[in-house]
C-alpha cells in the first residue's frame, strides 16, 4: 500500500514532487504515392493504424477525432487523386469529400 506521507526540506518546505509527464509524440498520416496493389495494401493497413492511433488519443484528451484526424484527400499525392477522381470516381477532385 502507497503511503502519502510527505517528505520535508531542512527549511520546512515540502520536497516537490514532479507529476507524471504525458510522452508528446508527432502521428504523421501515412502518404499515398502509387496506385498499385501493394502500395494501396501497405497504405490502407498504415491508414487504419493512424486511425486507431488517433482516436486513442482523442479518447484520452477529449478531443474529437474528425479534428485531429488528417482527410484522406489530403493524404493522397495531388496529382494521383486527380487521376482517381477522373478515372474511377468520375468526380472533380473538388467535389469529392472524406466520408
Amino acid at each position: 500500500m502507497a503511503s502519502n506521507k510527505q517528505q520535508y526540506e531542512a527549511d520546512g518546505d515540502v520536497v516537490m514532487q514532479s507529476p507524471h509527464q504525458p510522452v508528446f509524440e508527432f502521428i504523421k498520416a501515412p502518404w499515398l504515392e502509387d496506385w498499385s496493389h501493394d502500395a494501396l495494401v501497405k497504405w490502407k493497413q498504415a491508414r487504419d493504424q493512424y486511425e486507431e492511433t488517433i482516436r486513442l488519443r482523442c479518447f484520452e484528451s477529449k478531443e474529437r477525432p474528425e479534428t485531429a484526424m488528417k482527410p484522406v484527400k489530403s493524404s493522397i499525392h495531388r496529382k494521383l487523386l486527380e487521376v482517381i477522381c477522373l478515372y474511377e470516381l468520375r468526380k472533380a477532385v473538388d467535389d469529392v469529400t472524406n466520408s
